[in-house]
């Protein structure tokens, strides 16, 4: 016979479409906010196989992502251990999506048969066409997949003698482009796991104050790195072939070798640091100041070179946006050791 029992706390890590959200959300509505905003576009996985049974990469550099960008669609590929890509084609559902990124010829319900995907990959990916033999199996074997984001608040909410919390993609699903979800979630885990150390342990928990700690803790980080990831996607699929862009991108990263101790790129920051995702997303707007001041009238004059940069005006410019103390010191230092 089935047996029944009310756990004092129940953990939803159930993901972005999670039952345990859906259940709070029946339970509390009225208290409750939420959010599933889809993208108009969606992404189908393909494959670059190994060059050889010895696993000879196709691609060079293999140890990198690689990136089609086309404005309002692109392709990636990300490389794997035994000398394989997988690839992921990323473009608009129907034509409403594609007219509303500039790109009203294609999307997903245009490529209907094999020659539709042939002509499309033969005109927008030719490079890449001879290193997928499987292309067109692939890409009618598998599914057209979609991009979604969840916000929810609170994420915590009491349930009669229990209580409940949402973990991961559950109470905060974003898009990949920032390839973050997992770290995410793993962050939700350390925080909560402090939470209840802080509120008498597991055995003698507070729940409600460990649980609203957790949450009030995450909830601003988890929006961030959902803005930041979408915008991502418009980077990776449009500026990545932009010059200007890429000569930003060049000059951020010879100011953080240049200013280690006042100048983190914002991808840096995210990727490879715990400083909090609000944080980042704080910081990297004042990055884009530092880049704009030292960046927009060399690009106007098509100067794009790091030849051109002044280094005392580039150290007035960043001491001006970054000023240097001694703690600031340190907490740079000790970061830049770390990357």
């Amino acid at each position: 016979a089935a047996v029944r029992r009310a756990p004092r706390v129940a953990l939803g890590a159930d993901g972005a479409y999670s039952a345990v959200r859906a259940a709070m959300l029946r339970r509390v509505a009225d208290r409750m906010s939420h959010s599933a905003d889809y993208l108009t576009h969606g992404y189908k996985e393909l494959t670059i196989p190994a060059a050889d049974d010895a696993g000879a990469y196709r691609l060079a550099p293999h140890d990198a992502l690689h990136i089609w960008p086309r404005g309002a669609y692109m392709m990636i590929a990300l490389p794997n251990t035994d000398g394989s890509f997988t690839c992921t084609l990323f473009m608009a559902f129907d034509a409403e999506g594609a007219r509303e990124s500039g790109a009203p010829e294609w999307h997903f319900d245009a490529l209907r048969t094999r020659d539709d995907v042939s002509r499309f990959f033969a005109e927008q990916f030719a490079d890449a066409v001879p290193h997928m033999p499987t292309l067109l199996d692939d890409f009618f074997a598998n599914p057209t997949g979609a991009l979604v984001t969840v916000r929810c608040a609170p994420w915590a909410a009491p349930r009669g003698a229990a209580h409940t919390a949402l973990l991961g993609d559950a109470c905060h699903a974003v898009v990949p482009f920032f390839g973050q979800g997992m770290n995410a979630a793993f962050e939700d885990c350390n925080v909560l796991a402090n939470a209840i150390d802080a509120h008498g342990g597991v055995a003698a928990c507070d729940w409600p104050r460990a649980l609203d700690a957790y949450q009030r803790a995450r909830i601003d980080n988890a929006n961030a790195i959902a803005d930041m990831a979408l915008e991502n996607y418009v980077e990776m699929r449009d500026k990545t072939a932009n010059a200007d862009f890429l000569f930003r991108k060049q000059v951020a990263h010879w100011l953080g070798n240049t200013f280690p101790k006042q100048y983190l790129a914002r991808y840096e920051r995210v990727s490879f640091t715990t400083i909090p995702y609000a944080e980042a997303k704080r910081i990297g707007v004042i990055n884009e100041r530092v880049l704009d001041e030292l960046t927009n009238e060399l690009c106007a004059r098509n100067e794009r070179s790091l030849d051109k940069i002044d280094v005392e005006h580039a150290r007035r410019v960043v001491d001006k946006h970054f000023p240097l103390d001694a703690a600031t010191a340190d907490a740079a230092a000790a970061t830049a050791a770390k990357l």
